[in-house]
């Protein structure tokens, strides 16, 4: 049981990882529409469709860190 939660939580650990580095590419593709010289509804349309998975993917990453918390807890039990 010990090996199995212990590899658990490395799991979580790198999924929630790759899932932040996903946000870092997202959230610099919103700031780059700061920059494009194109019709500011295409614009608007793009970064609101980005915040939205901006929003979703933050909030993957913190159901992610309290399922670690909670098999670090079963773990150290």
């Amino acid at each position: 049981m010990e090996s199995y939660l212990k590899e658990s939580i490395h799991d979580l650990i790198h999924l929630r990882t790759n899932v932040f580095s996903v946000v870092i590419v997202l959230t610099g593709g919103l700031c780059s529409l700061l920059f494009m010289n194109s019709l500011p509804l295409y614009v608007f349309i793009f970064a609101a469709f980005g915040a939205y998975l901006d929003i979703l993917f933050i909030g993957n990453i913190l159901e992610l860190t309290n399922k670690i918390e909670i098999y670090r807890k079963e773990f150290k039990k």
